[in-house]
């Protein structure tokens, strides 16, 4: 894994989510506040890294920023979550994880979060 934009993965940076390509990322502008449940959505559609990337909170997307604006190589790397590598982790839990062939829309990814804010009753 590593090497200029390979992987993918969701990480928190400074405590703002990010979603990482080892040396690209797009990270949102905002940190989270401590002690606190979130739903965090990314999505990443093809093309450069800074107009497709996404990031959701609680089912409400969030302004980020991103380094780059090379198109990542996230065919053939793993994708992880909550770590960048193996010695750089999110100090968090993490609940559930969810894998789609595809970029979920605004609505999808509202519908999810209220879906799983009465499953988990956060």
């Amino acid at each position: 894994m590593g090497g200029t934009g390979r992987g993918l993965s969701m990480t928190l940076f400074g405590g703002r989510p990010a979603l990482d390509f080892w040396d690209y990322r797009y990270i949102a502008d905002d940190p989270l506040e401590l002690k606190q449940i979130y739903e965090i959505c990314v999505t990443k559609q093809a093309g450069d890294i800074n107009s497709t990337s996404k990031i959701y909170i609680n089912g409400q997307e969030v302004s980020g920023t991103g380094n780059a604006v090379g198109k990542p190589n996230i065919t053939d790397a793993q994708a992880v979550v909550g770590r960048l590598d193996a010695a750089r982790w999110a100090n968090a839990k993490i609940y559930n994880v969810k894998y789609y062939n595809r970029a979920l829309t605004k609505e999808e990814i509202n519908k999810n979060y209220k879906y799983d804010q009465e499953r988990f009753d956060f």
